[in-house]
């Protein structure tokens, strides 16, 4: 340390040369501070604490974490280098009086730069930190284990998180997130009341809570200055909602409806197979969407006709039970042997075809009820599988779902598997007029 020590008149100074990867950001030759002592083991202590300030001060100038001239961080900076957390000169008025004699022994002992006097005393307000930053930065947080999602599964997690705090800011206006206060909650919580009362689910606006909190909580983790406690904001917050809102479709429904090819025309091909292939493999409409004959995934030719639904280098799957093959029995092999490719028009896009269908339904009178849709398929093919006593380990390996006991081995074989879904397919169902 004494490599930085100079003396004039009998004066200490620290004095270090500005490195040369950041000199674009400090147009000095030299950073130079008087030490404002003229004991040399009390200078070298200074010069320590000036040093700390600088090496964190330069090195989150190289990572772009904090601008030359922002005032709140560089004084953040300047604290620590002394051993405190900054407080505004308000959070410190309303401290045990030890605590502000203790800030004004430690400015008296400053180096007497204005900046570091600042610092102590908590000259500088907390910054405001809007949603919107909070979103930027939440967002580059999580991009590392965004990185394995298709384009429109990067697109179904991004789209609710915006939509709530957009809506958040529509409602109660943009608030500084350090002032958002339990009553702005409360306010949300009540404009979502009202539309519940007119017809919206109640699971729409316990998502945009959840969505809000994880933001608000990440702020609270991540930002200093935000003092607020996420768990009393949203306490008692949610709605309660029914046990399933999606219903499943009756097995007869869906033979004499769902899968009817006269009552289907109008529906281009491609959605048509998509409703007998998810009719008997009970898969997830990404999953069936995210097939690729490429990769192997579409096997027809075997003893065993099956799926392989598994991530890739371009999508991911929602969890590792999903990973799994599907036996193609029923009104899906006769889908597939019309598909061999897979879905082509529709590969990885799970919403816009989901959305085609459900409207298609719903305008023909195909969807008993709002509480249906092309996902209760899914649901229905489950209840079948419950019909026909299927072992529950089988069930779980076919549906993608845990298993409530540990795993051991390789799981059900793809025999297993068909010889339940041979009790439950739709055997007679002939598409050879579809088109």
């Amino acid at each position: 340390m004494s490599d930085y020590l100079i003396q004039r008149n009998g004066i200490y100074y620290y004095q270090r040369r500005i490195p040369v990867d950041i000199a674009h950001l400090d147009k000095r030759k030299f950073a130079k501070y008087s030490l404002k002592t003229r004991n040399r083991k009390e200078a070298i202590r200074r010069a320590i604490a000036r040093d700390d300030f600088l090496e964190t001060k330069w090195q989150g100038m190289r990572e772009n974490i904090i601008e030359r001239h922002d005032p709140y961080l560089l004084s953040t900076l300047h604290a620590e280098a002394v051993g405190l957390t900054y407080r505004t000169a308000q959070e410190i008025s309303e401290r045990e009086i030890e605590r502000v004699v203790n800030r004004v022994i430690h400015a008296v002992k400053s180096f007497e730069d204005p900046q570091a006097i600042s610092a102590v005393l908590g000259g500088e307000n907390h910054p405001t930190y809007t949603l919107e930053e909070v979103w930027q930065d939440y967002y580059k947080f999580k991009e590392p284990s965004l990185s394995g999602k298709s384009s429109s599964q990067l697109k179904r997690w991004v789209n609710p998180r915006v939509r709530a705090y957009k809506t958040f800011i529509d409602v109660c206006g943009d608030i500084p997130v350090e002032k958002i206060t339990r009553d702005d909650i409360l306010k949300f919580r009540a404009w979502w009341a009202d539309r519940i009362l007119t017809g919206m689910a109640p699971n729409s606006a316990n998502k945009d809570l959840t969505h809000l909190r994880t933001l608000l909580t990440f702020a609270q983790d991540n930002k200093s200055g935000i003092c607020f406690d996420t768990a009393s904001l949203f306490a008692r917050v949610r709605f309660e909602e029914s046990d399933s809102e999606r219903q499943p479709f009756p097995t007869q429904f869906i033979r004499a409806k769902i899968l009817n090819t006269s009552l289907l025309n109008g529906l281009n091909y491609e959605c048509k197979l998509f409703l007998y292939a998810m009719a008997d493999t009970g898969a997830r409409p990404s999953e069936l969407l995210g097939l690729s004959s490429k990769r192997g995934d579409i096997q027809l030719h075997g003893e065993i006709p099956f799926i392989h639904i598994r991530p890739d280098d371009n999508r991911e799957i929602k969890n590792k039970y999903s990973n799994r093959q599907i036996p193609l029995v029923g009104s899906a092999l006769e889908a597939f042997k019309h598909i061999q490719s897979g879905f082509v028009d529709y590969y990885q896009k799970p919403d816009q075809l989901s959305s085609i269908l459900n409207r298609f339904l719903r305008d023909r009178g195909l969807l008993p009820s709002k509480n249906h849709s092309v996902y209760s398929l899914r649901h229905s093919f489950e209840d079948r599988l419950c019909e026909v006593n299927t072992i529950e380990k089988v069930q779980s390996a076919i549906m993608g779902h845990s298993y409530r006991r540990e795993r051991y081995g390789l799981g059900p074989s793809l025999e297993q598997k068909k010889f339940w879904m041979d009790k439950m397919c739709f055997s007679d169902i002939d598409i050879s007029k579809l088109k």
